[in-house]
């Protein structure tokens, strides 16, 4: 589980160093959600893809994410 959560923030990362959207949303699975502050649930890829556009577009670039626990639970 560890290894595939690393290769998502892996390509999340490579998506935000070349500034693109569509690689991060990518990164998600297609029917992933995301809360983002003040503002409503964003839901699915291209909807993703627009938020992560939206970010880029204000000037982030760069990216860091890590996972330093993983836990299972139940079948994976």
């Amino acid at each position: 589980m560890r290894t595939a959560i690393e290769a998502a923030n892996k390509k999340f990362s490579d998506g935000a160093a070349k500034k693109d959207a569509a690689i991060i949303a990518t990164a998600y699975t297609i029917d992933a959600e995301a809360f983002p502050p003040n503002a409503e649930v964003v839901k699915g890829r291209p909807a993703l893809q627009k938020l992560w556009q939206s970010v880029l577009d204000s000037g982030i670039a760069a990216f860091e994410l890590k996972t330093p626990e993983v836990e299972s639970a139940g079948n994976p």
